[in-house]
């Protein structure tokens, strides 16, 4: 597969890297599948990653691995979700946060409060509220 991206130019994907979201992400409730891209931009190890909606040329999200950014932070899954993702293991779990970029490091926020889980076995994502969550949409991120 190939979609001719507005940041990327032309990109080829394999159709087992696509990844489903039944319902969307928040905001792009009709974008149904993403596909996950490294940052190739450096050739220093980045926490930042792209979801690229596999089929809208113009949509790009900046994600990360939270763990990157807040090494402390813990996420307790909703049984609801973990049935929704077909979750049966803990090793099948991916979690992304959303990042907004900003044009000074400091100004640098995630959302923790609404992670972006990935079902890695079968390729089924959601952007999870966490209710009564200790994060915020907007965590500053910390240099260290």
């Amino acid at each position: 597969m190939r979609i001719n991206t507005s940041n990327f130019g032309e990109i080829a994907f394999e159709p087992n890297q696509v990844i489903q979201f039944p319902d969307g992400l928040p905001g792009f409730e009709d974008e149904k599948e993403f596909v996950l891209l490294n940052n190739y931009d450096t050739e220093d190890p980045v926490p930042f990653m792209w979801l690229q909606a596999a089929k809208n040329p113009d949509l790009a999200l900046v994600v990360a691995i939270p763990f990157f950014l807040k090494p402390t932070c813990e996420f307790e899954l909703p049984e609801d979700a973990v049935n929704r993702l077909k979750i049966s293991e803990p090793a099948q779990v991916g979690i992304y946060t959303i990042c907004k970029v900003a044009d000074m490091v400091e100004d640098l926020t995630f959302n923790l409060a609404s992670p972006i889980i990935i079902n890695a076995t079968t390729r089924i994502g959601e952007q999870v509220v966490l209710d009564n969550s200790p994060y915020t949409v907007a965590e500053k991120f910390v240099k260290s």
